[in-house]
């Protein structure tokens, strides 16, 4: 059964529905998780914050968390490639355990946007997009 993946705009088909608490806004907690930063190319505060929360939640095992800041992260700024490579490393398997039948066309989908974005990108983003490309297929 088809469903369709939201980013922004320009959703496309991509298999499984997004989970609801996927979905739900998540609040930014900037100076609850930490100190630690990841400056990305994004000219814009919010999806920077997000950002940086979504690289810290990564870290701190908490990936729906993660997942939901980088959505957030690239819709306040759709043309963000780094924000939806965060979504697709988000998705993926983790140290915790392999990344499940439902997360996989999640994470090819945000994968397909980072790269249609990957010439707005920065040297250093572009390395991070083109290396977490391999990891994910269409027919995961």
């Amino acid at each position: 059964m088809a469903a369709q993946h939201d980013h922004g705009g320009d959703a496309e088909t991509v298999g499984d529905a997004l989970p609801e608490s996927f979905s739900e806004p998540i609040p930014l907690y900037p100076t609850v998780i930490g100190k630690h930063t990841h400056d990305i190319s994004s000219s814009n505060a919010e999806a920077k914050a997000y950002f940086r929360q979504g690289f810290q939640l990564m870290y701190a095992f908490a990936k729906e968390e993660a997942t939901r800041s980088f959505r957030e992260a690239w819709k306040s700024d759709p043309d963000c490639a780094i924000c939806y490579w965060g979504e697709a490393w988000s998705w993926g398997s983790y140290l915790n355990g392999p990344m499940r039948p439902f997360e996989a066309p999640h994470a090819y989908a945000a994968m397909k946007e980072a790269v249609a974005r990957l010439e707005q990108a920065n040297e250093k983003e572009q390395a991070y997009i083109e290396a977490l490309q391999s990891r994910y297929v269409e027919n995961f």
